[in-house]
């Protein structure tokens, strides 16, 4: 509710502070929900004399959509998932047409990643979403790759960790970049953090 043409600062900042003081929140699961589709929503009260203000409608998100909002959380949040324990190492970068290339190794410890037989071999897939924030607080959009790691059934339980290389390509500065990375069949995630200087 705006309060307005009121020199009463007193009586505004109370009302204001009893609107954001009493409110219910409700929730729902829209896993289900088709999504880029918008729904109507109605909330009515029983009670004479209460006001409802709420939403009239809303978009459900695509699990992409959701996956790309946990991965902007932990770019700009101390908020991190632990299911996987990814760990990163980045290498030199070069030029491309005005900006820098930098190459980027992802490791997952491949007990981490859940293996589906396959034809006498084991298959595993992983999605990796990346963003980077500069040193004037530019984001990167969200981008991500998949890569899938087809092992032999005894080297699926420990041994070397599955390492995907990728190529960032950034204009030139200092940069955080958060990588997360996703067990497809499962849901499961792993952030990992790390500064970087693209020349």
């Amino acid at each position: 509710e705006a309060v307005l043409r009121d020199n009463d600062l007193t009586g505004a900042l109370a009302t204001i502070f009893r609107d954001v003081s009493t409110y219910y929140s409700l929730g729902v699961n829209l896993r289900n929900v088709p999504g880029a589709v918008s729904h109507r929503v109605e909330v009515a009260v029983s009670r004479p004399g209460l006001r409802v203000r709420a939403r009239r409608t809303y978009v459900a998100e695509d699990d992409e959509a959701r996956i790309e909002d946990r991965v902007r959380a932990t770019l700009l949040t101390a908020a991190s998932y632990a299911d996987l324990a990814p760990a990163v190492r980045v290498g030199p970068s070069s030029s491309e047409a005005g900006k820098a290339l930098v190459t980027v190794d992802i490791e997952v410890p491949a007990e981490a990643l859940t293996f589906l037989p396959d034809a006498g071999h084991v298959t595993a897939r992983a999605a990796y979403y990346f963003a980077a924030v500069d040193e004037h607080g530019e984001q990167t959009p969200v981008t991500h790759a998949t890569q899938t790691f087809t092992l032999a059934p005894a080297d699926a339980h420990g041994g070397k960790p599955l390492v995907a290389r990728v190529a960032l390509k950034l204009r030139k500065g200092i940069y955080r970049l958060v990588v997360n990375v996703v067990d497809t069949a499962t849901g499961r995630m792993g952030t990992v953090r790390t500064a970087l200087r693209a020349d």
